[in-house]
């Protein structure tokens, strides 16, 4: 009997020291086929954002023919149609995301994500840059580097109010680390209070009843995936919504908000900050006025911690592929319907 082939797209070799192929066949009794693959990011941008697709780019042979052998796959990225010429029966992405591979046709594919690897790393730098505004952190140290005795007295984050969109992996180690400070959580998520309500999350409401808890917010917190149903899911009406003075934070998908509607919101003092370390092009082109704009705290989609994301993600790569070759149910199963 022949091995199974797991086709491997991901990692670049110049982006992280991991062997991968090694990894997986130390472990399980598979060939492996390395092709690193990355979409070039205005093709990748067009899958996510536009419901039409763009004309697929020229695929290097060897990642066709590491596609056409495979009987599962782990990549950051695959081709438009890979679906009408691949015979995988798996697919690991190794984001949280996977609004990425739309248009890959993967409708006979089972495709799980990465969500979890990176959630703590993530969640401490939401908490870390909240703490950072609230705490007048940012003015302190200006007021250092310019030799100047000026107090900046922050206030206190015990009894704020955050509300956290999307209650995930990610959100909800946010929420958690957050009502370890005494903040009061409240999440939003597609399917509301069904399934219970999460450690650190006092209350739980689906989509429709997001203006509603914008209005008592001192933070939101997007951590929820890149959907069609999600997109611009800020905008003008829900930044008016939010408190003045209050803070919006994206740790998820720049597509998620409405980025001039955000600059305004800034601009005229209605927001009392942006956390921002996704945007809807990446990079940030260097003309947006959100480099300028006061109290936008930006950071380059590095909230995570690289190392200990790398190992999760090898973690959940091998449990599902013992789970794969056994015939049992994979971990992080992604709805594809509901991105896909």
């Amino acid at each position: 009997m022949e091995q199974p082939v797991v086709a491997c797209l991901w990692p670049d070799p110049d982006e992280f020291d991991v062997d991968i192929a090694h990894f997986i066949t130390t472990r399980h009794p598979v060939e492996v086929v390395y092709a690193p693959y990355r979409e070039n990011s205005a093709t990748r941008r067009a899958r996510v954002v536009s419901g039409v697709l763009p004309e697929r780019p020229d695929i290097p042979s060897n990642v066709i023919a590491a596609l056409r052998r495979a009987d599962a796959i782990i990549a950051r990225d695959v081709p438009i149609g890979t679906g009408s010429f691949s015979k995988a029966r798996w697919l690991h992405c190794v984001y949280a995301g996977v609004e990425h591979l739309r248009g890959a046709g993967l409708d006979q594919t089972v495709v799980t994500n990465s969500a979890g690897a990176g959630s703590r790393s993530i969640a401490e730098f939401v908490i870390t840059r909240l703490l950072a505004h609230w705490k007048h952190l940012h003015e302190i140290n200006e007021s250092q580097r310019n030799g100047v005795w000026e107090p900046h007295y922050g206030g206190v984050v015990a009894g704020k109010k955050i509300v956290v969109v999307g209650l995930g992996a990610i959100g909800s180690s946010i929420a958690v680390l957050a009502s370890g400070l005494g903040m009061s959580v409240i999440g939003v998520r597609r399917r509301g209070p069904t399934g219970g309500i999460p450690p650190g999350v006092s209350k739980v409401v689906g989509p429709d009843g997001l203006l509603s808890v914008l209005s008592r917010c001192d933070a939101v917190v997007l951590a929820a995936p890149s959907t069609m149903d999600t997109f611009r899911l800020i905008s003008d009406r829900e930044l008016r919504a939010m408190p003045r003075g209050s803070v919006l934070c994206n740790v998820s998908r720049g597509a998620l908000v409405d980025e001039q509607a955000l600059c305004g919101a800034l601009h005229d003092g209605h927001l009392g900050a942006a956390i921002l370390d996704v945007f809807d092009q990446e990079p940030l082109p260097s003309s947006s006025p959100l480099w300028t704009i006061p109290n936008a705290y930006l950071s380059s989609h590095c909230s995570i911690s690289l190392a200990d994301y790398v190992a999760g993600v090898l973690n959940i790569v091998d449990e599902n592929l013992a789970h794969f070759l056994h015939g049992t149910t994979l971990r992080n199963v992604f709805d594809t319907s509901v991105a896909l």
